[in-house]
Order: structure tokens, then sequence, then C-alpha cells
């Protein structure tokens, strides 16, 4: 409701934008370029249709962001904050993009036959898993090392009440074709009725199995799945070697109790420890 009124009161029919410039407000300007960029999660038959709600947003934006500047909250200490932040994940994607594309190289049928080989719970033990799952934020220490002594589903939930920890309680289904291989090892390993607890930020699990279907997949199928995993692995490897890299030859001080623990025991220029 707020588009209309602010581009109505600014359009002015007798100095039109032209070329690749679709609009301007005040002495800014909003292109081709800009639209397209707005529209790039889009499905290409929807743009089309969508484009003039995109420019109506696009100025209306120009317009506030105008006004925000009049004010001076360009200036403002948190915006610049934010704005250094938004700048740096920006680079730091575009760098892991770019390394990630040099690392891509054709995989060969031996490769994909090897890695099915060693992850038999993508294709010839494949399951479909029922899980019994509670989620609850990540714990501290002393809370985790209780959990470790869980037995049962019903061991976790006096733990958590014990200590206060809300959670909830659902159903998930899993397919293991999904999972990283060593994963997949520690659900072999469970006991009927033992649960799985990961902790993770900002929420953790604890999983029982409560129902298992063996559901293989067709070879076609179960290569394009070890092709995708073996390009991840590989561009994950080459983005965090390569990041390794570059922090060795970085300087890096940190304030007194700052610095991570592997830093701390690291000497200048030697890799960090693990």
């Amino acid at each position: 409701m707020m588009a209309l009124p602010l581009i109505t009161a600014g359009c002015n029919e007798d100095q039109a934008p032209s070329g690749q410039t679709i609009a301007t407000i005040n002495d800014d300007e909003i292109t081709t370029s800009d639209m397209q960029l707005e529209m790039a999660n889009l499905p290409p038959e929807q743009r089309k249709q969508a484009q003039n709600l995109v420019v109506q947003t696009l100025v209306d934006r120009k317009i506030l962001a105008q006004y925000a500047q009049s004010e001076g909250m360009d200036r403002n200490p948190d915006y610049v904050l934010q704005l250094r932040r938004m700048t740096e994940l920006l680079l730091a994607e575009r760098a892991a993009q770019q390394i990630a594309a040099g690392a891509r190289q054709p995989i060969t049928i031996s490769e994909v036959n090897q890695y099915l080989d060693a992850n038999p719970g993508i294709a010839t033990n494949r399951r479909i898993l029922t899980l019994d799952q509670l989620m609850f934020p990540l714990p501290n220490a002393a809370v985790a090392a209780d959990l470790k002594l869980a037995k049962t589903m019903s061991d976790v939930i006096t733990t958590l009440q014990r200590h206060n920890i809300q959670f909830t309680r659902n159903e998930a289904k899993v397919d293991t074709a999904g999972l990283p291989e060593d994963l997949n090892g520690k659900l072999d390993e469970l006991q009927p009725s033992e649960p799985l607890i990961i902790l993770n930020s900002p929420n953790s699990t604890a999983n029982v199995i409560v129902d298992s279907k063996l559901m293989p997949l067709d070879a076609a199928t179960a290569a394009d799945v070890a092709r995708q995993r073996i390009n991840t692995q590989r561009t994950n490897d080459a983005v965090q070697q390569r990041g390794l890299a570059l922090r060795q030859q970085a300087e890096i001080a940190y304030a007194k109790g700052y610095a991570p623990t592997s830093a701390a025991k690291s000497k200048p220029g030697s890799p960090p420890q693990s």
C-alpha cells in the first residue's frame, strides 16, 4: 500500500528515463541490472509478470534509503558495523565460490564405484528411518555430560527436566542416503531404544529409531548421489585448505582471553593445532 503513493508523488513523465535506466529517484537511478538482480530467485516464467511490482519495490527502497541518509542514519555506528559485516559476508561467499569452481573436476565411473563401496548407506544399505526425536537448545558442558549417561529416551527427558531445559518431541523421517557416512555408522551401532544425541547450536537432538525400511537406490540414482557428494567433498576440502593457507599467511593477533585454543598453542607461522 505504501508503494503506490510514493511512486505517484515522484513520477515525472516529461523526464522519462531511457536505455538501461528504468527509473530515477532524485539524483539516483534504477537500472535493468538492479531489476534483474532483484528477480534472480524468481522462476523465469514469473519474472515478466512480477516486473512492475519489483520496480515499485526498488523505488520505495531507494526513497527510504535516501531519507535515511538525509537523517544521518548511515553514520550510525550500528549501521556501519552491519554494513561491514554484510560486505565481508558477500566477499567471503564470492571467494568460496571462486575456489570451489576451480576445484571441480570430472568424476570417473571408477571414483563413483569406489565411493559407493565405501559408503553403503547411500545405495545398497540405504534405509528410510522413522525417528522419535527430541529437540532442545545446545546445553552447557555439565548437562552434556549427564546426557552421555542416558540409555533411553526416558533418561534424556528426565535429564532435561532436571535441568529445566525446554524441549519439543516429534516424529522425523530420515533418508540415510543424505547423511554423512560417519553418522550412518553411529545409527547402525545403536541398540534398540538407545538414543543418538547430537549436540549442535542452536538446536540439539536426541534420536531413537522406531522404524527402519531398507530401500536400495537403483544404480543410476546412486551414481548421481555419489557424484554430488564427491563434488561437494572436493569443493569443501578446497575451500578449507585455501582458507587454512590464507590464515597461515595472515598476521593475526588476539587480545588476551580471546584467542582460540588452537591459535594459542600454535607458534607463529605454524599450522593451527587440531
